[in-house]
């Protein structure tokens, strides 16, 4: 079963394959476990440099909060600070911030740091 439902536009379909895989298992283990392994880490690390950093500690500081409407839509508020907020909508691969609208839309990234 696909858990991952990531939109890509351009990317090669070995890559995409390779990404959604990846990221099932990292859903599938935090889900079991409630935690990541250092392997599982490292393969982040790996794949999405400091960025991984990065969006893991702004789950470690609870910044990002999950909201499901009565409709069954769900997206991420992702709080950078006490004034301002992120909004990122889970199955359509968008995000308000300014780092998904220029590594994501203007040069076809995987994805922006809030987005990950």
């Amino acid at each position: 079963m696909t858990l991952c439902t990531f939109k890509f536009s351009s990317m090669d379909p070995v890559i995409q394959e390779t990404l959604v895989e990846t990221m099932n298992v990292v859903r599938s283990e935090y889900e079991s476990q409630k935690k990541l392994s250092d392997g599982t880490l490292s393969m982040l690390s790996f794949l999405f440099d400091f960025t991984a950093a990065q969006a893991l500690d702004l789950i470690d500081n609870r910044c990002v909060l999950h909201i499901t409407s009565p409709s069954g839509r769900e997206l991420y508020k992702v709080q950078k600070s006490a004034t301002e907020f992120h909004i990122c909508l889970k199955n359509s691969n968008y995000c308000t911030c300014p780092s998904f609208i220029f590594h994501v839309l203007k040069k076809e990234q995987f994805m922006g740091e809030t987005f990950l």
